[in-house]
């Protein structure tokens, strides 16, 4: 009777041990199957490296530059195909502005994940630390310009004086080049020639002769100025009589005094470099 009930309870335990076996079997075929699901489609989505195709533009001068745009490159069939994904790309700067050469910047891009998965798009790498470079700088003396560059300005000078002052009947100028001088201002920095111009004026009890100095300057002055771009983009271009305190300056001596204070805009250092 004994060894009748222990051979059903044996029976029994193996039934019980069989049935836990095959769920366990049951359990890792599924999961292996949902494995074998989710990797399939985890490898045939289209991987998008945000970062790879990612440009940073700048605006600006060394120091006070800034982020202009972001750019994605991706080629016309990627563009046209995830259109709508792109147009949701968004980029946020650890930095983006008062930026200057050498320092690191890191771009980080926000998308909406919906359309990412909607378009089956596998999206990597949306952060990248960028160095900056290329930036325009302003020139920390005035020995740093390139001197090859006054026979240009002297001749820009000389045609713009003597468009502002012409000569006729009654009055005839003669302008003569006196020198250049390089002048360093708060946010940025001018070149100045100046001209000694002798005043011939016919009246009618005689003829009056004058002489006093005129200036022309250039704002803006920074490391991509040369001489193509004289009287172009960003350059201010102005010619005028030299006044200081008021009175047109008459005597050389007096130049130096006028300059930081040209047009308003105080010049912390003046120097002359021809």
């Amino acid at each position: 009777m004994e060894h009748e009930m222990t051979t059903t309870q044996d029976r029994q335990g193996y039934s019980q041990k069989r049935k836990g076996l095959i769920l366990l079997i049951v359990l890792l075929v599924i999961a292996l199957i949902c494995g074998i699901y989710y990797g399939y489609a985890y490898v045939n989505k289209t991987k998008i490296d945000l970062s790879k195709n990612m440009t940073v533009h700048y605006i600006g001068i060394s120091g006070l530059a800034s982020v202009k745009y972001v750019d994605y490159h991706f080629s016309e069939d990627e563009t046209n195909q995830y259109k709508k994904f792109l147009k949701t790309v968004r980029y946020h700067a650890s930095k983006s502005s008062h930026l200057a050469n050498g320092d690191q910047i890191t771009i980080t891009s926000n998308y909406d994940h919906e359309i990412a998965k909607q378009l089956n798009l596998r999206i990597v790498n949306t952060s990248r630390t960028f160095t900056v470079s290329g930036l325009p700088y302003r020139f920390q003396k005035g020995t740093e310009i390139d001197k090859s560059l006054i026979p240009e300005l002297k001749s820009k000078a000389l045609v713009k004086l003597t468009n502002a002052y012409p000569n006729n009947q009654e009055d005839t100028y003669n302008f003569t080049y006196n020198g250049t001088y390089f002048l360093k201002h708060k946010d940025f920095d001018s070149l100045v020639l100046i001209y000694k111009g002798d005043h011939k004026e016919k009246e009618d009890d005689g003829i009056e002769y004058s002489s006093k100095y005129y200036y022309y300057q250039v704002v803006g002055i920074n490391s991509t100025f040369n001489k193509d771009v004289i009287d172009h983009g960003e350059f201010s271009v102005s010619v005028d009589e030299l006044e200081y305190e008021g009175h047109d300056v008459t005597q050389e001596t007096n130049i130096k005094e006028a300059l930081p204070h040209l047009e308003s805009y105080y010049a912390s250092e003046v120097t002359k470099i021809d």
